[in-house]
């Protein structure tokens, strides 16, 4: 929305009105003195700069830190940046300078005194030649900076601390909000309207040019710090991105399962042909890495993409009617200097078959070409379809730890130029579009999955709040064949007076309920015991099987219960051989229409699982099969999927020691 209040400004001979744009400002981060927000190697102040942000301390007099880069252990002074700190109630910012003493390049002491549980605006600006601070919108004070250039360094930026070696030290206590960082210096004019326009709920947005404010190309990095975010989370606000989220993969179970279909298999047993894989990482443990891959080796492998036990790069070809026969390319170096940063990785192979495949293979990190080298095994001739799936974050028991976004295969070799087009300076761009290659290759881009979240192409959940565990209901669609239509649906049905039997719906129990139906809905009802299921087969209302194995489905449903089951759990298993799946759903006594996807794998649909007393009902049951190729499921065991919103040059933080409690319905009025 705007404000009212708007200023004439004269531009030749026309006059036009310009207005200040402001967004909704209802919440901030609250710190408790033990915890803070981590950014990582984050290095977006540079010799020209503005940071500014609010902040509210419960004790101004206390020496805490309110941002920083910067390690204040004398041991590791070649890691010192910066820092934003509160020391006797007064604020103050340090720059080192890069000479790698340690040394100081310029401090701003302000002289406005603080006060306890008050929320003050602060801002620091640096041109080249002067450091300059602000306390509420006004200018108090200046320091040269012209003895040297600020210092850079592979050090953390942390929000509410500051390092100390292998600690975390001076702890902010209180509550930070509306942090923004510019590449260059704001005018005073333009720190006096970012302070003047902080209202009641309410704050100037910053991704706009509004009237004292035309900075905002500049803008670098915008915490709003709790408006929008969700824990733990604490967003890059500063543009629309065009990849602005991920999956945060666990290490232990998590992974995501692509349909297998030929587009994804390059080899018939006699001849291979070419292919390519990219993929954007950020590894939390760059050991065993697994990006994406096609079967196991010595099982149904065909190809693997991935980070090997020794943190190197490496892609694999598999051919697997002899044993152990592989041709690969292995990097030279380990890439474990890259953990917890943004990464593009890719592969590519010229298809040439046989003993000398490996010489068709090249590895790039970052738009580059890795040093590499060959390893085989055996007397590989090509792959064979060993009609497998797909898996990203996970090769057999190996499964990777961070995160994944933007993966994608063609069936061509990409060539460098293409690769480098592609990782487009650090930020993911459409691979969808001719014109984001060197050389148009579209019609060879076979998977595109973009591992968002809702409102980037995918379908993922969004039951409010209803999901308790596994929010593996969400499909990820192939954006290179996206879907256009489900098919016609292959079962349709409320309740006919035929449908319990054990060749459609079959059911068990341990207690003396059962499964019955009243025409129009099936009625599931637990007494005593401690389950009763009800299990749709996999054949259709006549009895006849359905040959769904390894279809992608959509299923929607409507369920209710009754007050006695009213705040249990409604267990819904997907049929997968890979893992068990269970999405806990609470129903309520009115009826809700619910929609959830799966990879039919084994002898049945779906069954559902009561385990406490009452009465579930559930009607309008439809299933449906896919019309598209390599469509995605995020699959786990234990716990949910993490859609993040994390991603290549999205500079997002992540609450550290702190809980969703620590966003608060705080914010600065003026």
């Amino acid at each position: 929305m705007f404000l009212t209040r708007s200023i004439p400004t004269v531009l030749g001979s026309a006059t036009v009105s310009l207005k200040s744009k402001d967004v909704s400002n209802t919440k901030s981060i609250a710190f408790d003195g033990s915890d803070y927000i981590q950014l990582g190697d984050l290095d977006v102040v540079t010799d020209n700069f503005t940071m500014c942000g609010w902040a509210k301390p419960t004790d101004a007099s206390d020496w805490q830190v309110i941002m920083s880069k910067y390690d204040d252990n004398n041991t590791y002074i070649a890691d010192r940046v910066f820092r934003i700190f509160l020391d006797g109630s007064i604020c103050k910012c340090a720059l080192v300078n890069n000479a790698g003493s340690g040394a100081s390049l310029a401090s701003s002491t302000t002289t406005t005194t603080l006060s306890d549980n008050t929320w003050f605006h602060f801002a620091f600006t640096n041109d080249g030649s002067n450091l300059k601070g602000y306390i509420n919108g006004v200018l108090e004070d200046t320091d040269s900076t012209t003895g040297g250039t600020l210092n850079a360094s592979n050090q953390d930026f942390l929000i509410g601390a500051q390092h100390d070696n292998t600690t975390i030290s001076h702890y902010f206590a209180g509550n930070i909000d509306e942090i923004g960082i510019w590449n260059s210096a704001l005018t005073a004019a333009e720190i006096k309207a970012i302070y003047d326009y902080t209202k009641t709920n309410s704050s100037l947005d910053l991704t706009k040019t509004s009237v004292g404010y035309q900075s905002s190309s500049n803008l670098k990095a915008w915490w709003r710090m709790g408006d929008g975010d969700t824990y733990p989370v604490i967003a890059d606000r500063r543009k629309t991105f065009f990849t602005g989220s991920s999956i945060n993969f666990d290490g232990t179970d998590n992974f995501a399962i692509i349909e297998d279909h030929a587009d994804f298999t390059f080899g018939d047993g006699s001849s291979d042909s070419a292919f390519s894989v990219s993929a954007w990482i950020n590894m939390d443990d760059a050991t065993d890495f697994t990006i994406l891959n096609k079967g196991v080796y010595n099982t149904d492998g065909e190809w693997n993409f991935r980070v090997n036990s020794s943190d190197k790069l490496i892609v694999a070809l598999y051919d697997e009617s002899v044993n152990s026969t592989h041709e690969s390319l292995v990097s030279n170096s380990a890439i474990t200097a890259y953990e917890g940063s943004w990464i593009h990785v890719a592969a590519t192979y010229d298809g040439t078959g046989g003993t000398s495949a490996n010489g068709g293979l090249a590895l790039y990190l970052n738009g580059s070409a890795l040093a590499s080298s060959v390893a085989d095994a055996g007397t590989y001739v090509a792959m064979e379809n060993q009609a497998s799936n797909v898996f990203i974050g996970r090769m057999d028991t190996n499964y990777a730890n961070g995160k994944i976004t933007d993966v994608a295969i063609w069936d061509a070799e990409l060539s460098a130029t293409d690769i480098s087009e592609i990782y487009n300076s650090g930020e993911p761009t459409d691979l969808t579009v001719g014109g984001n290659y060197h050389t148009d290759k579209t019609s060879n881009l076979k998977g595109y999955w973009r591992l968002g979240l809702e409102g980037e192409g995918d379908t993922l959940p969004d039951w409010g709040g209803l999901v308790e565990n596994n929010a593996n209901v969400g499909l990820i669609m192939n954006q290179a064949q996206p879907i256009t239509t489900w098919g016609s649906n292959i079962i349709s049905f409320n309740y006919h007076n035929n449908d319990i039997t054990a060749s459609f719906i079959s059911s068990s129990n341990n207690g003396s309920g059962g499964i019955t139906g009243n025409g129009t809905e099936y009625i599931m009802e637990m007494i005593g015991g401690s389950y009763q299921y009800m299990r749709i087969n996999e054949r259709d209302v006549s009895g006849t099987a359905l040959d769904i194995t390894g279809k992608m489905l959509k299923i929607t449903m409507s369920i209710k219960c009754d007050s006695d089951f009213l705040g249990s759990d409604f267990e819904i298993d997907a049929a997968r051989s890979e893992t068990t799946n269970t999405l806990l759903f609470k129903p309520t006594t009115s009826y809700t229409t619910i929609t959830f996807y799966q990879l039919a794998n084994q002898n049945y649909i779906n069954s559902f699982t009561m385990r406490s007393e009452g009465i579930v009902y559930m009607k309008d049951i439809a299933i449906y099969i896919a019309d598209g190729v390599g469509h995605c499921l995020p699959s786990n065991t234990n716990d949910e999927i993490d859609y993040e919103e994390h991603a290549p040059n999205r500079h997002s933080g992540t609450m550290t020691s702190m809980t969703s409690a620590d966003i608060e319905t705080e914010a600065p009025p003026n």
